[in-house]
């Protein structure tokens, strides 16, 4: 009762096993080539870099939620009927928090492919 070696098939050779019987595996059942390039990709982030990317979800979330507060903000009817100055400010204050949304998600995919 071997498999067919259809790509359904569980019992085919090189069938995949799902991520977490992958993990239980090891690293001696990993192909050479994979092996090989398994130590330069499984770096541990140093203790700094790994708090770093501990508290980005955290910053992330209250980026995302500041943007969305001023996005309310500005998109009621009466925000233009403000001063100049005080439009000027919120504008300013959703572009520097996009800004700053868009770098933290960059530096969390830098830090998720180092680790």
């Amino acid at each position: 009762q071997g498999g067919t070696g259809q790509p359904g098939d569980r019992h085919a050779v090189g069938a995949r096993r799902p991520a977490a019987a992958q993990s239980q595996r090891g690293a001696s059942a990993l192909p050479p080539e994979a092996a090989a390039k398994k130590p330069a990709a499984t770096r541990k982030l140093s203790f700094k870099l790994q708090r770093e990317l501990n508290e980005l979800p955290t910053t992330i979330d209250r980026l995302e939620s500041a943007i969305a507060a001023l996005q309310t903000e500005i998109s009621a009817p009466d925000f233009f009927a403000q001063t100049h100055e005080i439009v000027r400010r919120r504008l300013t204050a959703l572009a520097d928090a996009e800004d700053q949304l868009e770098a933290a998600m960059t530096r969390w995919l830098e830090l998720e492919d180092r680790g």
